[in-house]
């Protein structure tokens, strides 16, 4: 050790010093709830957080792991269920579509999904695939929007065009899903508050 040499902490009056700083960076880095937290939104009649017993009573539903339960809302609609809390909508919706995925997106679901989930936070379209099928050309394009989590609102939502042209044809298969911050192979999800 070097002469005259004495450790940071063991100066005088910087013990004080060093153990305020790190209190005042341990309460900057930590991110306590907000008591106005967004609550998620109303999709099909349901909305995440909801307990089990109280959505499917009428539903047919399947155990798909230890804990975790599908249950068909009806034809174009499931929920899935951790345990006794609804973690994750999904909507399905597929019908004739000319033009583009773009074109499905901003005809028949820009308006719909942000007055439903807010202000979009990306829009993304995948360069289109080919394929042949039974001798028919097949093209695919998906475009997907996303509402990205965030700690103060507790939830994910998608909307996924995949528009498909068989032959002189065109398909749109929309997806529409929301989800708490959960993902298979979590034992607890973490939903956002009940209005």
């Amino acid at each position: 050790m070097k002469r005259g040499y004495r450790p940071l902490l063991q100066r005088e009056g910087c013990y004080l010093h060093t153990t305020i700083a790190a209190a005042v960076l341990v309460a900057l880095s930590v991110r306590v709830p907000d008591a106005s937290a967004q609550s998620a939104p109303n999709l099909l009649g349901y909305r995440l957080g909801t307990r089990a017993a109280d959505a499917t009573r009428s539903l047919p539903c399947t155990v798909v792991r230890t804990s975790l339960l599908m249950c068909e809302a009806n034809d174009s609609a499931s929920l899935t269920f951790l345990g006794d809390t609804l973690v994750m909508i999904m909507y399905y919706q597929r019908s004739p579509a000319p033009g583009s995925a773009s074109d499905v997106w901003r005809q028949r679901w820009a308006s719909w999904s942000e007055r439903l989930f807010g202000p979009v936070d990306s829009v993304r379209v995948t360069d289109p695939t080919s394929s042949v099928k039974e001798g028919k050309d097949i093209a695919t394009r998906l475009l997907t929007a996303w509402w990205t989590s965030t700690w103060r609102r507790g939830w994910t939502a998608a909307v996924m065009v995949s528009q498909t042209t068989v032959g002189r044809f065109d398909f749109a298969q929309t997806t529409v899903f929301l989800k708490c911050n959960w993902a298979v192979g979590l034992s607890v999800a973490l939903c956002p508050p009940q209005p």
